[in-house]
């Protein structure tokens, strides 16, 4: 006997979405390689087991093309200063 799958299980419900990227791909400074390593160091709070936390001391990227070592810059947008405002 075949039974009904009752609504609101997985055979109903629609693919995941994908993701966006939240940030963008990151370049090289030097090569212009987008083939980056994350080798930020993390530190940890001590404990082991139930109750352990780490987190990043510093973000830092490595490119495995040339090997340098550099930080992520996040641009801020250029904002144009319109003449004759604030005077």
């Amino acid at each position: 006997m075949i039974y009904p799958i009752p609504a609101g299980t997985f055979a109903d419900t629609k693919p995941a979405k994908p993701q966006p990227k939240k940030e963008e791909e990151l370049h090289c400074p030097v090569c212009g390689s987008t083939d980056i390593e994350d080798v930020s160091p993390y530190q940890g709070n001590g404990i082991l087991g139930p109750g352990a936390a780490s987190w990043k001391t510093f973000d830092v990227r490595c490119c495995r093309d040339c090997g340098v070592l550099f930080k992520p810059v996040k641009k801020k947008p250029i904002v144009a200063i319109e003449p004759g405002l604030g005077n």
